[in-house]
């Protein structure tokens, strides 16, 4: 029984960090997409595009239409 609620409490402690981690990607994502939507649209294209395709995904996902269309332009 010991074991057993030892595991428990591991596995409630792995579930946390996740989530705090996915809030921590979150809360990144979000700023990054604040910050390629106050740049010049040229400027964010050269950076953006350096991005892994699965943060320009996220990045986009987030950003306002006319921002991201902008940058895409």
């Amino acid at each position: 029984a010991t074991q057993s609620a030892a595991m428990q409490q591991m596995q409630t402690a792995l579930r946390a960090d996740g989530a705090q981690a996915a809030q921590r990607y979150d809360a990144r994502i979000d700023g990054l997409a604040k910050i390629y939507g106050s740049m010049r649209p040229r400027e964010a294209a050269r950076v953006f595009e350096r991005l892994d395709i699965g943060v320009q995904v996220a990045v986009s996902q987030r950003m306002r239409d006319r921002s991201m269309a902008a940058l895409l332009a």
